[in-house]
């Protein structure tokens, strides 16, 4: 339990919530065991302040046990198909991933509080009264990048180091500033919404601190800097995508790099007007830079060599060139390093410091996606209805139909 409680200090982003933690036993048990199974068996921990912990009571849900999980089929049907379940009906209307795992979430333990079932009711009827909104919203929302991803890469430190590429590193950063942009857009949308638990999804991302994560981005990235999928195109991001200024080193390595690719293009040009022959650089990331000469010149000077056939097109070097080409990688090597170092020790450890507003922007989008998938199945469905709750009852039900065998009979016939 002490090293529950030591826990909590350590990795919550949050002040720990005013309650009595000496008297929460099995809370404390169960999150010092979690955390250690993670950094032992999953060979990962976590930096300081950077987890979202809180402690919640199960007051105000409906508890359901696992039996009766499985005859409703709530998640799963009983052949084990999750698309024909509750959860599978509404999952086809959701488009982030945060959003299935907060349906997934309140499908297992729906709320039982009345003031929070009657505003997520009032939601669904703006969405359903307000067309141009509910679109708006909705195509903004799939065009949000894997915000669970994300913030994994955000969090997780492995223990033992891993040779992932500044390329994936910078990933992170230019989807973060991606999707928040988005959730800018989904902010002027959300403008004219009535409803109080739209405003206060709206005031959440609208904060000031999530304008300054951004502002910290473009102040070390460059605002050029996009996702590549050639592996040229991937070298020349990730090579030039902090800017210049940030690091001294960093710049004169880049230097270096540019007057050797200069070198490379001139000798190639020596090599076309010497012999008479379209010659192309080319890369990949195993071999680097290598020469490409189209199949057309039948015999190759003497000069080129580790020639082999791929397609219409010879791949082959030169002493000189291959000289060349092991001085860039050499530079590359060296740009990577310092890059890396940037990120971790200047760019991550600031935009760390954000991580509470960053949950709250994440789970409001969680939450926005939810009721916008409600009010999408209540569109291309003619039998749902507003139930009218009330604090203590009665429970009144007229012609009930179990929605999911009636959707799935219907889909059948």
């Amino acid at each position: 339990m002490f090293v529950g409680a030591l826990y909590l200090q350590r990795f919550s982003c949050d002040a720990t919530e005013e309650i009595n933690i000496s008297t929460k036993y099995l809370s404390l048990a169960s999150t010092a065991a979690l955390l250690k199974y993670i950094e032992f068996e999953q060979h990962v921990t976590f930096p300081d302040h950077s987890l979202k912990i809180s402690f919640n009571s199960t007051e105000g849900l409906l508890l359901i046990d696992n039996s009766t999980v499985k005859i409703l089929e709530l998640i799963n049907n009983n052949y084990g198909d999750q698309t024909k379940s509750l959860y599978g009906l509404f999952k086809e209307h959701i488009k982030t991933t945060c959003g299935a795992r907060l349906l997934r979430i309140n499908i297992l333990q729906p709320p039982a509080d009345t003031p929070t079932i009657v505003l997520r009711q009032y939601c669904v009827k703006e969405f359903l009264g307000n067309e141009k909104l509910f679109f708006d919203v909705t195509d903004l929302l799939g065009k949000f990048l894997d915000l669970d991803h994300l913030f994994s890469h955000l969090i997780i430190i492995p223990k033992t180091p891993t040779k992932r590429s500044i390329y994936q590193k910078l990933t992170i950063f230019i989807y973060l500033k991606h999707n928040l942009n988005i959730a800018s857009k989904i902010v002027e949308v959300l403008k004219s919404c009535q409803n109080e638990l739209l405003k206060t999804i709206k005031e959440n991302l609208q904060n000031c601190s999530l304008e300054e994560v951004v502002k910290w981005i473009d102040t070390f990235i460059n605002e050029s800097t996009v996702i590549s999928k050639g592996p040229q195109q991937m070298l020349m991001q990730e090579t030039f995508a902090i800017k210049a200024g940030v690091n001294g080193l960093l710049d004169v390595s880049r230097k270096t790099f540019t007057e050797l690719m200069e070198d490379m293009y001139s000798l190639v040009s020596e090599y076309r007007e010497e012999y008479n022959i379209s010659i192309q650089i080319q890369y990949t990331k195993k071999r680097g830079y290598y020469l490409s000469i189209p199949t057309t010149s039948i015999t190759l000077p003497d000069i080129f060599i580790q020639t082999n056939k791929q397609g219409k097109k010879w791949a082959c070097t030169t002493i000189k060139f291959q000289t060349l080409n092991q001085r860039v990688k050499d530079t590359l090597d060296e740009i990577q390093i310092i890059s890396e170092s940037v990120i971790d020790s200047e760019l991550l450890p600031i935009i760390r410091k954000h991580l509470t507003q960053l949950y709250k922007f994440k789970d409001s989008i969680a939450l926005l996606d939810m009721i916008t998938a409600f009010a999408s199945y209540v569109t291309v469905t003619n039998d749902c209805v507003c139930p009218e709750i009330t604090q203590d009852g009665p429970l009144a039900i007229s012609s009930g139909v179990r929605n999911l065998t009636f959707r799935l009979y219907s889909f059948c016939l």
